[in-house]
């Protein structure tokens, strides 16, 4: 009777569920994000914890059961097999753009992207797809491993152009450094990606009523709202 008990929805829902994410909390993303688990948790009746962990941290510490979810997950993220479980609604589509000085750029026409000196996050498996579709040979490409090395190889000249989402450029535009240079954002977006939570498999029984509380909180606004209708980076 007492395992019964612990293995229910009922127990699991009287947890804290501890959901990683991949910007630190002093971060714009991390506080959209935390809200956005928050409005999640009243219409699930879930707790939910969420804490910054590195890309790759998360990915080991959820594959091996030791956090319940990864949150702004690809479905690129995960090896088919892996012990995880994605949500059936994503949290957001996220809208990249080119970030550069140089806006002769067009991003309709591939032609214009060729011999580009571009910085990306080493981590980002459909960054990574997408330069091999656009042809932009992968010896040519400045590989970092998180925001800020990115902004700092743009300002530095390492780089001459990234591709970067709305939200983290709003959130560059904060120092001064970067508002002072000729870098902006380059429209229209050249790539979009859609991002996921993802759970691990113990708690397959909750996904369905998350996915569902998900789907609602698109549908009525809420989202959007919470996002400021920006979008958000995890890879």
């Amino acid at each position: 009777m007492i395992l019964c008990l612990l293995s229910s929805p009922f127990a699991i829902q009287a947890q804290t569920l501890k959901i990683a994410f991949c910007s630190p909390p002093d971060h714009p993303l991390f506080t959209r994000m935390a809200r956005y688990v928050d409005e999640l948790g009243k219409r699930t009746g879930l707790t939910f914890s969420l804490e910054y962990y590195p890309l790759e941290r998360a990915r080991l510490e959820l594959k091996a059961g030791r956090l319940d979810g990864d949150m702004g997950r690809t479905i690129y993220a995960y090896d088919e097999g892996d012990p995880v479980i994605y949500t059936s609604h994503p949290v957001i589509i996220n809208q990249l753009y080119f970030v550069s000085e140089d806006s002769s750029i067009d991003p309709l026409n591939r032609e214009t992207w060729k011999n580009l000196k571009l910085a990306a996050l080493r981590d980002g498996k459909d960054i990574l797809n997408w330069i091999g579709t656009a042809g932009i040979p992968l010896n040519s490409i400045f590989w970092v491993k998180n925001f800020e090395i990115l902004r700092l190889s743009l300002l530095m000249g390492r780089a001459e152009y990234t591709i970067l989402n709305r939200t983290v450029y709003n959130s560059w535009l904060d120092d001064p450094d970067f508002l002072a240079s000729e870098i902006r954002m380059i429209e229209p977006a050249v790539l979009s990606i859609i991002n996921y939570i993802v759970f691990a498999e113990k708690h397959e029984v909750l996904v369905p009523g998350i996915s569902r509380a998900m789907k609602e909180m698109s549908e009525s606004g809420l989202t959007e709202s919470i996002f400021d209708s920006q979008n958000l980076l995890c890879e």
